[in-house]
């Protein structure tokens, strides 16, 4: 997903933890294999490529998490859109104009749920799953760590999702997470949140 993942985990045997870890680290690793617009071998690579002409079988859960996609673009009124590879593209090429950037009206696919695949609207139209991906993988890396015993992790995936089990060590309340330069340092106080 062209990002960092780490995992921070608690637990009493160095044993447990690194297999978890390493079971955790293979389910991101999965969904690399699927939703990452970097990877020529990737499932939304091979969408990109083919969906404007023909139907792209895919399975149940990337149908599901593209079904949340066209619902919360159809619920924002098109603030969000995961169609909006073409225009990551022009944008890391360089300087564009405003007017370049016009988005694609709609979800800019279309799903079909007896053969459960997706169709792009147009050859102009990419996904980019970026605003979903790394979420969607912490959160099946913390599903996987909870089913094998781990209470208290924290993970992220590059500097824009995190996920936390229970509270680090010495704590009760909660894990705590720096926001960085551009948050003028404040710091975040992440709750329990149970999966």
């Amino acid at each position: 997903m062209g990002t960092r993942f780490e995992l921070l985990l608690a637990c009493e045997s160095e044993t447990r933890a690194l297999a978890a870890a390493e079971a955790a680290l293979a389910v991101i690793e999965d969904c690399d294999g699927r939703y990452s617009r970097f990877r020529r071998d990737s499932l939304v690579s091979r969408i990109n490529r083919a969906g404007a002409t023909d139907w792209v079988r895919v399975d149940p859960e990337t149908f599901e998490l593209l079904e949340l996609c066209a619902q919360w673009n159809a619920e924002t009124e098109g603030a969000f859109d995961v169609c909006v590879g073409a225009t990551m593209d022009r944008l890391r090429a360089g300087p564009v104009l405003a007017n370049d950037l016009s988005p694609i009206p709609g979800a800019g696919f279309v799903l079909h749920r007896e053969s459960r695949s997706v169709r792009l609207n147009a050859s102009s139209v990419a996904l980019d799953l970026g605003a979903v991906a790394k979420g969607h993988a912490l959160d099946l890396a913390a599903s996987a760590l909870r089913e094998l015993g781990i209470e208290s992790a924290l993970l992220h995936g590059g500097t824009s999702s995190v996920i936390t089990l229970g509270a680090p060590p010495g704590s009760e309340r909660a894990w705590s997470v720096d926001l960085g330069i551009g948050f003028g340092g404040a710091e975040a106080t992440l709750l329990r949140r149970a999966l």
